[in-house]
């Protein structure tokens, strides 16, 4: 009778583990799912996205103004492209780590980092795109301050231009920021 207890409750104890695991694993391939279509995109530039890209994995779609962007893997590579409602694609590139950008776009991104710290506060780099747009090479470069955050377009040959300054408004934001900042 004591056996039976124990196995009794073995199996009581099997069975809520089965149904939490059943419940994290099916919470993941809905997120998994969601998470590589995002916002729903018109046929025609579904249908150009296919064309250029093949065998891509990990497709997440967002609308910027009145473009479509794509970010996805391509040969273990994080990429991105820009499409136009009617599926022209307008550029695409590739993420790339900031030691291997060119000298100059290098050289650019420094002078803006320590342009103005009473303004932004210490800027560091984080996410870099090398971009192709009808033949030229620019770079997307994202600066991240504790006090905002900056897109800047580099060319190739060293000229710059801030796309987009965001101020940072959350304290979330501002500790995240800063916890990177003293590592």
């Amino acid at each position: 009778m004591h056996l039976w207890v124990i196995n009794s409750k073995q199996k009581i104890m099997k069975t809520k583990i089965q149904n939490v695991l059943a419940v994290v694993i099916v919470t993941l391939c809905l997120t998994n799912l969601s998470a590589q279509h995002g916002t729903p995109v018109a046929a025609v530039v579904e249908k150009s996205f296919n064309k250029e890209f093949n065998d891509v994995t990990f497709v997440n779609w967002s609308k910027v103004n009145n473009l479509f962007l794509a970010r996805f893997e391509d040969q273990k590579e994080n990429c991105i492209a820009y499409f136009a409602p009617d599926g022209q694609m307008l550029l695409s590139g590739r993420e790339i780590p900031y030691s291997i950008a060119p000298r100059t776009v290098k050289k650019e991104t420094e002078r803006i980092k320590t342009g103005s710290p009473k303004k932004r506060g210490f800027l560091e780099v984080g996410k870099i795109y090398e971009v192709n747009d009808s033949g030229e090479t620019m770079y997307y470069v994202n600066l991240n301050g504790p006090v905002s955050r900056l897109s800047v377009m580099v060319h190739g040959n060293g000229h710059s231009e801030i796309l987009q300054e965001n101020p940072l408004t959350s304290r979330e934001d501002k500790a995240m920021i800063a916890s990177k900042a003293k590592k």
